[in-house]
């Protein structure tokens, strides 16, 4: 869990979970709550819809960005796996020309992954099996 993320990884989670005030998350969930009346007006007159709560809107802002940074994390450890077994089929040359090609890229975690996914898929000759299979 300590794998250190590329720069442009960008979480817009963690700002929202870190700016949800008790007050913002009050007045969130007393809008959840009126939309959801308008939407089913006779389970709100018959006191069936649950209301919602501001810590369960804190909760679940907290949540989101703990799942997003440990996606970061899982991409992050995926592309050097993937890098790893690239590096191990082709030369040093053809490893530097990928590795100039990814930074050309986003320096997301998820742009890196889906780069050596490819690259090994592209080795094993799997990408071409599937564009075949799911074209058109």
């Amino acid at each position: 869990m300590t794998e250190p993320l590329e720069s442009g990884s960008f979480n817009p989670f963690p700002g929202i979970a870190e700016q949800l005030t008790r007050e913002k998350a009050a007045l969130r969930a007393a809008r959840r709550d009126e939309h959801k009346a308008k939407a089913a007006p006779l389970l709100a007159a018959a006191g069936l819809l649950e209301a919602c709560t501001p810590d369960e809107l804190m909760n679940a802002a907290r949540k989101q960005a703990e799942n997003w940074d440990r996606t970061d994390r899982r991409f992050v450890r995926f592309a050097r796996l993937a890098r790893y077994f690239v590096s191990r089929r082709v030369t040093p040359e053809e490893l530097g020309v990928m590795d100039r090609r990814r930074a050309k890229l986003r320096k997301s975690p998820a742009y890196g992954a889906d780069f050596w996914r490819r690259a090994l898929g592209n080795l094993c000759g799997r990408d071409a099996t599937y564009r075949k299979r799911h074209a058109g």
